[in-house]
Formats: C-alpha cells, sequence, structure tokens
C-alpha cells in the first residue's frame, strides 16, 4: 500500500464519523432547526378573581429533540402542568404542554408566555388573559338553591317556575352561570298574566345583599306593582333587631311605565341589571324603564361596602304588600315618630340604635299609612 492509499484509509472513515456524528447530534450550532408553536390558547379567554384558566400550547421540531417548557405571567399562579412533551427518541414531531393559570384579585389584561427549547434554541409566543372581575362573593349555578318568598315555586328543566297569588298569573325565572364572569350580572324573568291581578299582588325580581352591619340590608328588589300610580319600585330591605321594612332606594326610584301595565293576557319580560360599580339597570321587554347609581349612594350613606350574593336570588310574589305608590306622598312624610327614616332633618336615629347619622333624602319608609 503506498502512501496515497494508506492516507485515504484514514481520512475516509474519519469523514465518515464526523458526518455520522452531525446527523445524530441536531443541537450542533448551525444545524439546530429550532421548534415551531404552532398554537397557544386559552379557555376561557377571560375570568374573574381567583378562577382558573387552561393554557395549550402546540409545538412542531422536525429534530424531534427533548423539549423543555417555561410558562410565565406578572400575576397570578401556575399549576397542574399536564406535559405531552417526548424525548428525542419519540417517532413524532408535535409535542403539546398543558398549565392551568389562577386569575389574580385584580382587575386588566395579563400576558401569558410560554417559552419552548430544544437546548440549544427557544421559541416564544404570548396569550393575553381579561381578569373581568367577580362581583358576587358566590354564585350558584343551581337554580334549587334559590329563594322563594310568599309564592308557590318549583325548578322544571332549568327554569323556575312560581305560582302567583292570584289565578292566572304565573311566572319563571331562568339565568347562565356564565354570565357572572363579569362586571355585571342581569337577572332575567318572565311573567304571564292570564286575567288581571288584584291589586294587592305585586311581583319582582331580587338579589340578596351580604351585610353584617347595623342596621343589615338583605335584598334589593325590582318591584311590578300591577294597578298602582306607579307600577315599578326599585326597593332596598332593612331590618335591625326590632324592626324591618321595604325602603325605596331614593326619591326616584318608583314610577309608571306603560310596558309594565297588566291586560287581560300580559306577557312582560323583566330584567335586573347590578354593574361592578353598583349601579342598578331595570328593563321591560328590552327597554330601559331605570338606571342610576342609588345602591352606591346607599353604600356612602351607610359607610360600608354591601357585596351581593347570587347564590340566593329569584322571583318574589306576595299580598297585602303595602307601598308608597303617590309620587306626591314622598314630600308629606315629615314625622319621625317611630324612629323611622327622617326627610326633613335627614337623621337615622332610634330605630336603627342610638346614633345619628346625617342622611340625603334617599330612604324612604314604604309601609306608609295609605288612606
Amino acid at each position: 500500500m503506498n502512501l496515497m492509499q494508506k492516507c485515504l484509509a484514514v481520512l475516509i472513515p474519519a469523514v465518515l464519523l464526523i458526518t455520522a456524528c452531525q446527523k445524530k447530534n441536531s443541537t450542533e450550532p448551525g444545524l439546530n432547526a429550532p421548534p415551531s408553536i404552532i398554537n397557544l390558547k386559552a379557555v376561557p379567554e377571560a375570568v374573574g378573581f381567583g378562577l382558573t384558566s387552561r393554557l395549550w400550547v402546540t409545538v412542531e421540531d422536525d429534530k424531534k429533540d427533548r423539549l423543555s417548557f417555561r410558562w410565565d405571567c406578572e400575576a397570578g399562579a401556575f399549576s397542574n402542568i399536564q406535559s405531552m412533551a417526548k424525548s428525542a427518541v419519540s417517532q413524532t414531531k408535535v409535542f403539546r404542554d398543558s398549565v392551568l393559570w389562577t386569575a389574580p384579585d385584580s382587575l386588566g389584561i395579563f400576558t401569558i408566555a410560554v417559552v419552548v427549547s430544544d437546548g440549544l434554541d427557544s421559541t416564544r409566543a404570548e396569550k393575553d388573559i381579561e381578569v373581568k372581575g367577580f362581583f358576587y362573593d358566590n354564585f350558584s349555578d343551581s337554580l334549587d338553591l334559590w329563594v322563594q318568598s310568599y309564592c308557590d315555586a318549583r325548578v322544571e328543566d332549568g327554569i323556575m317556575h312560581m305560582l302567583g297569588n292570584t289565578e292566572g298569573y304565573t311566572a319563571s325565572l331562568s339565568h347562565i352561570p356564565d354570565q357572572a364572569i363579569r362586571p355585571e350580572y342581569t337577572l332575567e324573568a318572565v311573567v304571564t298574566y292570564s286575567g288581571i291581578p288584584d291589586s294587592s299582588d305585586f311581583y319582582g325580581i331580587f338579589f340578596n345583599v351580604n351585610d353584617a352591619g347595623y342596621p343589615a340590608v338583605t335584598n334589593y328588589l325590582f318591584a311590578v306593582l300591577p294597578g298602582r300610580p306607579n307600577n315599578w319600585a326599585l326597593l332596598a330591605f332593612l331590618y335591625d333587631d326590632l324592626n324591618s321594612d321595604w325602603f325605596l332606594l331614593d326619591s326616584q326610584s318608583t314610577g309608571y311605565s306603560a310596558l309594565l301595565d297588566a291586560e287581560e293576557i300580559t306577557l312582560v319580560r323583566l330584567g335586573m341589571t347590578m354593574t361592578a360599580d353598583k349601579r342598578v339597570r331595570v328593563l321591560a321587554n328590552d327597554q330601559l324603564v331605570h338606571e342610576s347609581d342609588e345602591i352606591a349612594n346607599l353604600e356612602t350613606i351607610l359607610g360600608r361596602d354591601l357585596s351581593v350574593s347570587a347564590r340566593y336570588f329569584g322571583i318574589r310574589g306576595s299580598y297585602d304588600f303595602e307601598v308608597l305608590s303617590d309620587e306626591a306622598l314622598l314630600s308629606t312624610v315629615r314625622e319621625n315618630t317611630s324612629g323611622r327614616f327622617e326627610i326633613l332633618s335627614r337623621t337615622l336615629e332610634g330605630r336603627f340604635g342610638k346614633e345619628t347619622r346625617i342622611l340625603p333624602p334617599v330612604l324612604v319608609p314604604l309601609r306608609s299609612r295609605l288612606q
């Protein structure tokens, strides 16, 4: 074997060895193909305080490298990671990774980032999730937990059905729990008459209030008062150890709407919306009846926040319900003989304790002695 043959005998195996090494090691500089993120999704893309969103990332890697996934966000917490990334011996080129993100207790848009690396190169993708807050401190997805007062009611096919005190008067109520994951929630009811209701009847939709203060507020109620000059009212129920009463939230929280007139056969679709800034909006047949910030004003008067519980809410129906139906009577409530809210001096005392608070003329007793 001459010198040339000896050199070739040494060089050819060396070249083959180098080529083989290059093919086997895909992470060698200059030859690596970085992973490619095909899709990044979040379900849901809007959540409430402390609620969770599941994120999935799908990645393609031609070299079938061992991949690592890193999730980042400026707030919130990650948990329940479900990695489907395989090692380099896997036959698939598509890898997936999943994580559960718990939202923080703050409003805003939060960016979730995922970084996928094969040990040499990395790829990054981002997904925005909106935290819209949670207006209610607890929420029910079951109508069976809702409160019904002074009426017969049943839950059937996800709808609450109520029989009124007047024969032929029925109502139904339904809600969508997912609607609570946003700054406001609308409670809707459909009421049907097959005859004109008695003048003592009322019906309405209500939210329960969580309040440990004194006096305590227990309900907000959008009441419909058929056959009265003012046929609707927006009310709050207040009580202490000895007394309780319904009060108008504001002197303007009552009025007349032709949409609520009771005829021989009437179908009324009611809506009551509570917003994150404590505004109230009431509708009849999808038309606005009233909108104001009376609940925010009530909180200012009482000096505390009042959270709404959407675990207990629904339709109310009653009888012998005395209401202040004449707007002119509002200006005649001058006496404070039983310690009720007083309009002229704007104080609250006696009935709800010994302390005196300055009040604007917004809380008016409903159960007046009407002649």
